[in-house]
């Protein structure tokens, strides 16, 4: 009886060993995409762009092993408190996407027929069984019409930097630069009305420009289309200011010259002239931008007139100044 009963005890140690069964059979994975959580809309020119990021994930933390499939509802809010079913009563759907690149999900839909209207947009992603995990986030827009497209942008170098022109009726615009060398357009500036300076533009380094009327509204902005981009390389060709305030104080064998500094951050030099009685102007020096100079070439008796120009690191110059005479005792 022992040899049998041990027999048996390990013939079913066996079994049990042979089939790995370690607990209670684990519960059907239920496949369900994560929830959309950065649905955004924008109104832009006569459309409404709305985005977000598809889920990768299901609920339970495993990857998709097949795209979900997007529902986009988009729908005029109901008068008074927003309730999720009234507002779903009469939302639509969306076609197909109008573009899902970089993991980032695109659709445009016309926003006429919500021009005065406060408008909500949110997702569901379903499973391969039609099953989701409820609504997104719920995406607010107010909706007026559309703002037009600036007209004739236009670029032109000044002294000062780049000036930017153009035509339009808006509350405020969006300047928007790509310098030489960036990958894309940046956020300059955001006037009130045309024109606009770009004075931290450099001369020599190639820009392109971009310039979108905005319109506020409760829930951020409207914008218009964008234009196509201007591209400028702006070249330093503007001479500095005539030097101003020249005088002069004489010696007995020298006459000093005295005049205001000027204030531009690329002044080289400045150019001294002078000419003798009714003569040609000749150049007699130059100075590294200190506004003095002393001419020890002079001869008691001679009458001597004198003037100043200004001189940029690009080799432009400006006129001369206003002449000051001299006659030598």
């Amino acid at each position: 009886m022992k040899r049998g009963f041990f027999a048996a005890g390990l013939i079913g140690l066996l079994g049990l060993s042979g089939c790995g069964y370690t607990g209670e059979p684990l519960p059907p994975a239920l496949n369900l995409p994560t929830r959309v959580t950065d649905v955004a809309v924008v109104e832009r020119g006569d459309r409404l762009i709305i985005q977000f990021t598809p889920a990768r994930l299901t609920t339970e933390g495993a990857a998709l092993k097949t795209p979900a499939t997007e529902r986009v509802y988009v729908g005029a809010n109901p008068p008074g408190a927003f309730d999720v079913g009234s507002w779903v009563a009469q939302a639509r759907l969306l076609a197909a996407p109008a573009s899902d690149a970089a993991g980032v999900a695109r659709y445009e839909t016309p926003a006429a027929e919500f021009y005065g209207k406060d408008v909500t947009v949110a997702v569901k992603l379903l499973n391969v069984r039609g099953r989701d995990a409820g609504f997104s986030n719920f995406a607010r827009v107010q909706v007026i019409p559309a703002l037009a497209t600036p007209a004739g942008l236009h670029a032109q170098a000044t002294a000062q930097g780049v000036e930017l022109a153009w035509t339009g009726q808006a509350p405020s615009y969006r300047v928007l630069r790509q310098a030489e060398g960036e990958p894309q357009f940046t956020l300059l500036a955001t006037p009130a009305a045309p024109p606009f300076l770009d004075d931290k533009a450099a001369f020599g380094k190639t820009y392109r420009y971009l310039v979108q009327a905005v319109a506020p509204v409760a829930t951020g902005a409207a914008e218009s289309e964008l234009p196509k981009p201007v591209e400028l390389t702006p070249r330093d060709t503007f001479p500095p200011a005539v030097p101003s305030g020249l005088s002069v104080v004489t010696g007995t064998k020298s006459v000093e010259l005295v005049w205001n500094r000027n204030t531009e951050p690329d002044l080289a030099i400045y150019r001294i002239y002078r000419r003798t009685g009714a003569g040609d102007w000749q150049t007699l020096g130059e100075t590294h931008a200190t506004p003095n100079f002393s001419d020890r070439t002079v001869i008691a008796g001679q009458t001597y007139r004198y003037a100043v120009s200004a001189v940029d690191v690009a080799g432009n110059q400006s006129d001369k100044s206003a002449e000051v005479t001299v006659v030598l005792p």
